[in-house]
């Protein structure tokens, strides 16, 4: 096909998403702010600036049908820059810039899952210009978890506080609070879904979690939960991005209380560490699927892992 695919971000994920896309038979181009990106060694057009380097910014969108992303930390301004690009019909932007926007900042998100009436842990904001031990002690006591609205990513930017005494480690960041749940457990669904509203959902992984960085150690497929719970899992998540109107991939992290409740903990709008398995464990992966969803492409079944 003659779909021409920019990614904004050289990273690995950004790397896969390239060879998934040439593999398509689509022309790559990737920017990355930095000259060691993998995803440069392999795409057909690189461009290496900041990616608020608006003259750099127009000759990277001139060669460019679709543009996606490898993270959601995209700077506002060049969120906006895309938007308003696209709605001079210059390019499409998947999933688009107004669900970047909401989906980086964890304080927005919440919101979004409360207003929307999904299934989620309380929460409460700490404004990073206050004694943020008494903006927690209002609403909770511990154990808490804290999250940064921003930046945070693979246990980066979260915190884990035991015990009351601990809080005075809390961060005077703008961040959310919200309960620790000591016995949960976690999962994640993989949704791909077109613009035309067409979905595909890979089957939900369990997760285990490196205690000391907070980030993923072992992904386990199929998730060890019941077909019953799994399908409901399934539900939750393709309500959640349908709901966004998301064009993508996204992962829809989970909690499962002792009483098999489900809770959203977190949605990632783009291809996720949770689905790296799919390489080699479905019929197709998350990596391809993303490209399929966001260029129109029929999605594939994933098949049972």
């Amino acid at each position: 096909m003659d779909t021409r695919l920019g990614i904004i971000g050289g990273g690995q994920l950004g790397l896969y998403l390239c060879q998934a896309a040439q593999q398509l038979g689509l022309d790559v181009s990737i920017i990355s702010e930095t000259e060691d990106a993998p995803a440069l060694l392999g795409a057909d057009k690189t461009f290496v600036a900041a990616i608020t380097d608006t003259v750099v910014l127009d000759q990277f969108l001139s060669g460019c049908d679709v543009i996606t992303f490898e993270r959601e930390d995209i700077p506002e301004e060049t969120l906006r820059y895309l938007a308003e690009a696209e709605r001079q019909g210059r390019v499409a932007v998947h999933p688009d810039a107004d669900v970047l926007l909401l989906l980086k900042d964890k304080g927005l998100q919440k919101a979004w899952l409360q207003n929307n009436n999904l299934p989620t842990l309380p929460f409460d904001l700490i404004s990073g210009d206050s004694n943020p031990i008494d903006s927690a002690a209002k609403v909770f006591s511990a154990p808490l978890v804290q999250k940064a609205r921003r930046g945070g990513f693979d246990g980066r930017g979260v915190q884990i506080l035991i015990s009351q005494e601990s809080l005075d480690q809390l961060w005077d960041i703008p961040s959310i609070v919200e309960p620790y749940l000591a016995d949960s457990r976690e999962i994640a669904v993989l949704v791909a879904r077109r613009e035309s509203g067409d979905m595909l959902t890979f089957p939900p992984v369990s997760m285990e979690f490196e205690p000391e960085l907070n980030a993923v150690r072992t992904v386990f497929v199929p998730a060890d939960i019941s077909s019953g719970l799994a399908t409901a899992a399934i539900v939750l998540a393709e309500k959640a991005v349908t709901l966004l109107g998301g064009v993508g991939v996204f992962a829809i992290e989970m909690f499962i209380t002792p009483e098999d409740q489900l809770l959203i903990n977190e949605i990632s709008p783009r291809v996720h560490n949770s689905g790296h398995l799919t390489l080699d464990s479905c019929e197709v992966s998350q990596f391809e699927q993303h490209v399929r969803a966001i260029t129109g492409l029929p999605l594939v079944p994933p098949g049972e892992p």
